[in-house]
């Protein structure tokens, strides 16, 4: 990762690959943590985990096998999210609503090109519509959220519309 300068090795059961913003990801369980990392990097042994592949060194088979967990799959698996973070340790799933103005014709892009597949427009007016999506208001949502820049307001819940006001705040200080 950027994090860190040096290499480490990680056994791996990875479950599947993703793509998100032209950059691959494989995903799946870490079994070690890497020597020396830190106590709070450790704990997240044996819980699924990303990591984008053009980081990645090498890759080395190995005999062992392993059996994916029952009901996982890729749609299951990123059902709640938008991008490629899950954390559902972090994150909670949250109904968010969107305000999405005429300008730039954002609300017409919206009912074209939906946010997540959770996307509902739950208000039609004449020059905005509120629209809600269920997920987790994860870094690469607000990431999302914020390329619309004044097209969209978020409405709710406060802690995200927060969240999002916080972004906009670090850009101009």
């Amino acid at each position: 990762d950027f994090y860190d300068e040096e290499p480490c090795e990680i056994l791996l059961e990875p479950y599947f690959v993703r793509v998100f913003h032209q950059r691959w990801y494989v995903i799946g369980v870490m079994l070690n943590a890497p020597e020396g990392e830190e106590p709070e990097e450790r704990a997240k042994q044996g819980r699924i985990r990303r990591y984008a592949l053009d980081r990645v060194h090498r890759i080395f088979a190995t005999e062992d096998t392993f059996k994916m967990p029952r009901g996982l799959s890729v749609d299951s698996y990123f059902a709640d999210a938008f991008g490629i973070i899950v954390e559902p340790e972090a994150q909670k799933v949250e109904r968010i609503r969107i305000k999405a103005t005429d300008i730039n014709h954002r609300r017409d892009y919206l009912r074209k090109l939906p946010i997540h597949w959770s996307q509902r427009e739950v208000e039609k007016h004449s020059d905005y519509s509120i629209f809600e999506v269920t997920l987790m208001p994860t870094y690469d949502f607000i990431q999302h959220i914020m390329s619309m820049s004044s097209e969209i307001e978020v409405i709710s819940p406060e802690h995200v519309r927060k969240e999002v006001v916080r972004w906009i705040k670090e850009m101009t200080t």
